[in-house]
């Protein structure tokens, strides 16, 4: 057996990127051979050079899986299809991405057309089974892979109003949201810190934002590489995730396992990875008073707290690659 992995691998890495690499990893250990084909390149090299590589890198290998997601990260799915049918191959189409449903209501047929052209569809929840499933499109749920390099993290101080976005500086994720959220939060807590880590088009926009409400204590760090966003995760409390759509987001995970409060929207995905009141916050979307809320209602009844963070570790096995792998390798033959 041996598979080719085709997707948008970004520089920077990213929820796809970071999937990809972890899944190349783990089929090597299970002595599979695995290459890793990025369709990440200029719109010129799509149409006229990949084409022809794919051709000749793609034909040793028995299986094409492809990881996408909507819009310009669809490519990588025209690409594997048109290139895996040419050569006869199997292809598994993991689809990645809160904004299903807008871009299968936009491109119906297109959508189908390459849906249907594959063995099989791979979601990650069943948020997305559900779309899959209204279009009368089959699909299996294979959790992402989640590997942690550190151990469940125990909180074992008092907690204090420090908070922390993981999320790209994008439209999508409403970090402003978070900055609003704060500044209420920073009107009772004056000590209150906030973290952004990550980059993006709306990075300016937020430092003006910062600025122009006068925060003291934000602190926007930049892109940072995975294993040094765990130490600044394991020095907060709070993970505030105030995105408009969503998934199911691995910077989740990772801040369950970092042992923090999740304070999210209730949107996409995340209620079927964690439960109102049980194991996370969760909130409508743009509504900073509600995180605001959230994050003081659990400073100020701290027992609480522990509830949520032990029932959320308890979320976190079926993630990991041993129970994965018997829901992915199956599907390969």
């Amino acid at each position: 057996m041996n598979v080719l992995l085709i997707a948008n691998c970004s520089k920077i890495g990213g929820g796809i990127t970071v999937q990809v690499k972890l899944l190349n990893k783990k089929l090597d250990l299970e002595n599979i051979q695995s290459l890793i084909f990025n369709t990440k390149t200029t719109w010129f090299q799509r149409f006229f050079f990949l084409p022809v590589k794919l051709l000749v890198i793609g034909n040793p290998y028995n299986t094409f899986h492809i990881h996408g997601c909507s819009y310009a990260g669809f490519y990588p799915i025209i690409l594997g299809v048109l290139v895996g049918r040419i050569l006869k191959k199997r292809i598994i189409i993991t689809y990645h991405g809160g904004d299903a449903a807008k871009f299968f209501d936009a491109f119906p047929r297109f959508v189908s057309f390459f849906f249907r052209s594959a063995n099989m569809i791979i979601v990650q929840s069943s948020y997305l089974a559900d779309i899959f499933n209204k279009i009368g499109i089959d699909v299996k749920i294979v959790p992402n892979i989640i590997e942690f390099n550190q151990p469940f993290n125990i909180k074992e101080t008092e907690l204090t109003p420090k908070i922390i976005t993981t999320r790209n500086l994008k439209s999508i994720y409403a970090i402003g949201i978070a900055i609003k959220a704060f500044s209420l939060v920073q009107s009772i807590y004056p000590d209150a810190s906030l973290y952004i880590i990550g980059t993006g088009p709306e990075e300016k926009k937020l430092k003006d934002m910062v600025c122009e409400m006068g925060l003291k204590n934000v602190h926007f760090t930049g892109y940072l590489k995975n294993e040094d966003v765990y130490e600044y995760l394991r020095k907060a409390n709070f993970w505030c995730n105030p995105s408009t759509k969503d998934n199911m987001p691995v910077s989740l995970l990772e801040a369950i396992n970092a042992g923090l409060i999740i304070i999210s929207t209730n949107v996409g995905g995340i209620p079927h990875m964690v439960e109102h009141q049980k194991s996370a916050l969760l909130v409508r979307v743009n509504e900073p008073s509600e995180i605001a809320n959230a994050i003081i209602c659990v400073l100020q009844n701290q027992i609480h707290s522990h509830t949520l963070i032990n029932n959320a570790k308890s979320t976190l096995l079926q993630y990991r690659w041993e129970n994965v792998k018997d829901k992915l390798l199956p599907l390969y033959n």
